[in-house]
């Protein structure tokens, strides 16, 4: 399995508030107040390198990839990461650095994806079907109902 590959399913089987997709959800990426590039580091031990690259309007990640960010409400923010596959997830900067993944409970997923006419197919990554506008729609309706939100996974900031 190529480096890329070990990436995405890494992160897939990590985080269970990431999502497949076939559409860009965020075309165009905004840097982070307060993100620090540099060593981020899994509860497994896995360890990555994330960096802003201007030019592209990304975060890239050492091991392959990139993560364009839009900003969404109370903080949070729509990450769309692009490497082998395109996976999407709700994303927050916590106060030490770290990046904190958000996921809802599967009655919450079920209730918003039915509400923004998106499909939902499961699987190690689960597949969320529908256009970019619709995916959107969904974060944002997660974000206005994130009493629901609980955090997923992390990524903890090691070093720069």
């Amino acid at each position: 399995m190529g480096r890329k590959s070990w990436v995405v399913l890494a992160l897939g089987l990590l985080l269970s508030a990431c999502y497949q997709v076939t559409p860009a959800v965020v075309e165009a990426g905004i840097a982070v107040p307060g993100w620090k590039d540099g060593v981020y580091g899994r509860d497994d031990g896995t360890q990555v390198d994330v960096h802003w690259d201007g030019d592209r309007g990304a975060y890239v990640v050492g091991a392959g990839g990139m993560v364009r960010l839009a900003a969404l409400a109370d903080g949070l923010y729509l990450a769309d990461y692009q490497a082998e596959r395109r996976i999407v997830m709700l994303a927050r900067l916590d106060s030490g650095g770290d990046v904190v993944f958000l996921t809802p409970p599967a009655v919450v997923e079920t209730r918003l994806t039915k509400a923004q006419g998106l499909g939902l197919r499961p699987g190690p990554i689960p597949r969320l079907e529908g256009s970019a506008t619709a995916i959107r729609a969904y974060f944002n309706a997660l974000v206005a109902d994130k009493a629901a939100l609980v955090e997923a996974g992390r990524l903890r900031w090691l070093h720069s």
